[in-house]
């Protein structure tokens, strides 16, 4: 499955935000897999062992095998199964022994990681990401320690310091999308919007694909 992280959407199913809103992982997948314009999703659980996250990866894979899934954190459970994606910060990439690195890249089709700063994505290596989270655009409640916002007006301009594709994240509604597009066709990631489906439905109408 070829992606184009230069548009479309990035849904994150967050276990922890999705016991908060009262309901299942099952739900929200059933709402995503009607929705043709979702394409892939990221698995984040942070409040799960590595072996409590593979039992859940296997259970929404085998359920909802159309929608293939980006694991968060998780590289050892990513090397065992042969993930479709993986989602790792810099730091803890850079700490794996060489040969851990090595499976990594010979295990996952794409891996994608988070940027903060200008700096970040200066220093993004293509060798290892497809991909690269940048945020928070706009304040969020979806991180305990949140980064200063950096807002929508720098995406280009950064976008233009690596050929790495940023993929925009952290309070992005259906009324500030717009403030995005107006930088160029940027893929729209989230965790609140796309669990709440009536949000989702009205972001989906405004992003490119």
């Amino acid at each position: 499955m070829a992606v184009n992280f230069f548009s479309g959407v990035y849904p994150i199913l967050d276990i922890d935000f999705c016991q908060q809103e009262g309901v299942t992982p099952t739900q929200v997948l059933q709402i995503w897999s009607a929705e043709k314009k979702i394409r892939f999703y990221q698995l984040r659980a942070k409040s799960y062992s590595q072996k409590e996250y593979q039992a859940l990866y296997q259970q929404l894979q085998q359920e909802y095998s159309d929608l293939p899934i980006i694991i968060n954190d998780h590289w050892q459970v990513a090397v065992a199964i042969g993930a479709f994606g993986l989602h790792l910060g810099k730091e803890d990439f850079r700490e794996l022994p060489a040969t851990a690195k090595e499976e990594v890249l010979a295990a996952t089709r794409i891996r994608g990681t988070s940027s903060h700063s200008l700096a970040d994505i200066q220093a993004l290596d293509p060798k290892y990401w497809q991909y690269s989270g940048i945020g928070p655009i706009y304040p969020t409640k979806q991180k305990k320690d949140p980064h200063p916002c950096i807002g929508a007006g720098n995406l280009q301009s950064w976008q233009a310091q690596t050929p790495i594709p940023l993929v925009a994240i952290g309070g992005i509604n259906s009324d500030n999308i717009g403030e995005i597009h107006q930088q160029g066709q940027f893929m729209i990631a989230s965790i609140s919007s796309f669990t709440k489906q009536s949000e989702m439905i009205k972001i989906l109408g405004k992003v490119y694909y």
